[in-house]
């Protein structure tokens, strides 16, 4: 939702909600319902060996280290009870925690309409219409740790002191799979997978990442709410940070038919459900921080908007190994992905062996203004359509060094010293060759994406 113009004589608002829900594919055993979680388990943990154990990445079976390895996988874990002195305070042993355990999750479920309502200040509603098209975020085969602490203190760098424990720390460990019949290893899966689209409901189809798979760990993440900075909208609100974090996302760009479409079955040999356009792999690992402001509430200029901003600094020196990965580059591709550090992978589905790898990236990245805007019916004279748009600022190297820095002064145990590294891709690599590397000292990119309608769509009554 957003509150647009809430100062000025028009004083609308516009909202768009996702509706018409139906379960994502055929009912299964495994999937009896759209959503399905069958181990959702809290609990507290206080004193050593306590806990449920890491996940197995890559497996649909979370067996321990040894045994996750063996069957292909890859073994991760962040242990319970443990906080390094980021914070001004540190745990070297166990600490108590709140412990979160998912087991076996599915969110199966997709909506076909999209709805946008316009109202006024007095709740008159001004405009009504209806859209054929939905957001697929079916999510398969959930497991997660969370391991939750008190404090976080916020740090008030100006006096170097602290002056409070306000949040929370947290462990988290969360990962998504697209696993075969069997439920053992990742593969594509239309009718059971992680699949995060753009649908046209009138034709039954939909693009985007099918068959997607991905885990996201964060060691000692501080979870606040930021005071914000005079009228520095940007600098308060929702802040994250990880000084170890990881993110991993394995995809198949491309599009398929949805389930209501008349061709839609799943075990047919004769008519393709889907067409695959390129294989997808992203890691990376290091610091990290995300904040989600509020914008001005008495604009006066439709600037009603949920602000963002963030960083990443990637590099061993952060979090390499964390989550099992390292990063030796001469078995880099050779012997699987987790020896290439931080990296980005693109293939053709029908030759994996043959992908494109920019491997073992590290540097200093800052994301700056960055804004989620839901545009009215007619705001803008030059696209009188409704529109929601995704813009941020991109600052690599030495130009990421200020925003870095800021977020440095509110984590007493890393120094904001050497801010603003340069971006390196230690690899560009075809298949196993390397061919060669890039240096990026320092620059600034501008991002924009805007969805909009471009077809006339039905009224309705809300």
């Amino acid at each position: 939702m957003k509150l647009q113009d809430v100062a000025s004589v028009d004083r609308s608002r516009v909202n768009f909600e996702l509706g018409d829900w139906t379960m994502w594919g055929e009912r299964t055993e495994r999937k009896p319902s759209a959503h399905y979680f069958p181990l959702i388990a809290i609990d507290v943990i206080n004193g050593a060996g306590q806990g449920p154990g890491g996940l197995c990445w890559g497996h649909g079976t979370n067996f321990q280290a040894a045994g996750c390895a063996s069957a292909g996988g890859q073994f991760i874990n962040i242990q319970p009870g443990r906080i390094g002195n980021y914070y001004g305070f540190t745990h070297g042993g166990d600490s108590g925690a709140l412990a979160i355990v998912v087991r076996d999750g599915q969110l199966q479920a997709y909506s076909r309409k999209v709805r946008l309502l316009e109202r006024q200040s007095d709740g008159e509603t001004v405009n009504t219409r209806e859209f054929d098209w939905g957001l697929i975020y079916s999510l398969a085969n959930i497991d997660a740790n969370f391991y939750l602490y008190p404090g976080g203190s916020r740090y008030d760098s100006g006096s170097a002191s602290y002056v409070g424990g306000d949040g929370i720390i947290a462990d988290i460990l969360l990962k998504s799979q697209t696993l075969d019949a069997s439920n053992e290893l990742q593969t594509q899966n239309w009718d059971h997978g992680t699949h995060l689209m753009i649908a046209d409901t009138e034709a039954n189809m939909g693009i985007g990442f099918m068959s997607s798979s991905f885990v996201v760990a964060g060691n000692d993440t501080r979870i606040w709410v930021k005071p914000q900075v005079g009228n520095d909208y940007y600098s308060g609100g929702v802040d994250i940070f990880s000084p170890e974090a990881r993110f991993n996302y394995r995809a198949t760009f491309g599009g398929g038919l949805l389930p209501g479409h008349p061709d839609y079955d799943p075990d047919s040999t004769t008519r393709a459900q889907t067409v695959n356009g390129a294989n997808l792999d992203l890691n990376l690992e290091g610091l990290v921080n995300l904040r989600f402001s509020p914008s001005d509430p008495a604009s006066t200029a439709g600037n009603n908007y949920l602000g963002y901003s963030g960083a990443l600094s990637l590099g061993a020196g952060h979090s390499d190994g964390m989550s099992g990965a390292t990063t030796d580059l001469s078995n880099c591709g050779s012997l699987g992905d987790t020896n290439c550090g931080s990296y980005l992978s693109i293939a053709e589905p029908s030759q994996p062996e043959a992908a494109i790898r920019l491997a073992n990236i590290t540097g200093d990245f800052a994301f700056t203004e960055g804004r989620v805007d839901i545009v009215g019916t007619g705001e803008r004279a030059a696209s009188p359509e409704p529109k929601m748009i995704i813009a941020n600022n991109i600052k690599l190297g030495y130009a990421a060094a200020d925003h870095l820095t800021d977020i440095l002064d509110t984590v007493p145990g890393i120094s904001s010293v050497n801010a603003g590294q340069p971006v390196i891709i230690d690899s560009i690599m075809l298949g196993d060759a390397r061919l060669g590397g890039m240096v990026i000292p320092s620059a600034q990119i501008h991002s924009s994406i805007t969805l909009e309608p471009q077809s006339a769509a039905v009224p309705f009554s809300p």
